[in-house]
């Protein structure tokens, strides 16, 4: 499976499904530094993004 063109696809289904769909993409915008436009934001802080999350880590997450 080559890794260029990955794609992430969510699928969420009502007012519930709408809103946690929303708060997943501001969360993968912030951690890689995508602004609402959806290009890089060019004012983040590449040494400070890089420390949050690196690009090949699983980062485990629960919501209760």
């Amino acid at each position: 499976m080559p890794s260029e063109g990955r794609e992430c696809i969510s699928i969420h289904i009502g007012q519930a499904g709408a809103q946690i769909g929303n708060a997943c993409w501001e969360l993968y915008c912030l951690e890689h530094g995508i602004d609402q436009s959806g290009f890089l934001d060019e004012q983040m802080d590449q040494k400070k993004m890089s420390s949050q999350v690196s690009w090949c880590d699983f980062v485990a997450r629960l919501a209760v």
